[in-house]
């Protein structure tokens, strides 16, 4: 048996919305089926118990989850709201768990020390999650890392304005992310598509 941790944003009860964990809850409900299964999610301050329904925490008994205190403040989640700002903020991968990442990092190295994880699956947005990568890499390397897009990334933004920033990020920060990791999988057929068209070294992009 496989011991598998994913790492996400917000995962329920403490989310915004359900729509936003499905995809991340329908990985744990197949994995955990035949493997041990270890979660780490930041919690939306804002909002709790939207889209429980209760569902989902029998469905998840089997599933180590681990909650990280988000302490964003409204002030912060304005300005990274900030419409002239949003696409750029988006590329550069600040958003609501940057603040949380030496957090994510901490609880991450415990559980995969403590439970000797085999793979580590982090599904993003919040793109700054990827960023965790070089540290987990470097510090466990035979660890077989999976990036989960459910969204695009610097292939998403098509803004003429960004499109300096945009290329910087595809070439030098989110292509050497891809190449760090083992596996990528895509949520949908463009996403896959247009990760297809950044040049990496042998990488196998599945949708």
């Amino acid at each position: 048996m496989s011991k598998i941790l994913i790492i996400t944003g917000q995962f329920a009860p403490y989310t915004k919305s359900l729509g936003g964990i499905l995809r991340v809850y329908s990985f744990l409900k197949l994995l955990k089926k035949k493997h041990k299964i270890f979660l780490v999610a930041s919690k939306c301050v804002t909002n709790t118990n939207y889209g429980y329904l209760g569902l989902i925490k029998k469905s998840m008994k089997d599933v180590d989850i681990n909650y990280i205190n988000n302490n964003d403040s409204t002030f912060i989640s304005s300005i990274l709201n900030f419409r002239l700002f949003r696409n750029l903020f988006y590329l550069l991968g600040i958003d609501y768990a940057s603040n949380i990442n030496a957090e994510y990092l901490k609880k991450s190295y415990d559980i995969i020390k403590k439970n000797k994880i085999d793979y580590l699956i982090i599904s993003s947005p919040p793109f700054s999650l990827f960023y965790l990568i070089k540290k987990i890499r470097h510090k466990f390397k035979n660890i077989k890392i999976i990036l989960d897009y459910r969204d695009g990334w610097s292939t998403r933004i098509n803004n003429i304005y960004n499109l300096p920033i945009k290329f910087l990020i595809k070439k030098f920060i989110e292509s050497k992310i891809l190449s760090q990791s083992n596996f990528v999988i895509a949520a949908t057929l463009n996403i896959y598509k247009k990760l297809k068209n950044i040049k990496l070294k042998k990488k196998k992009i599945k949708k």
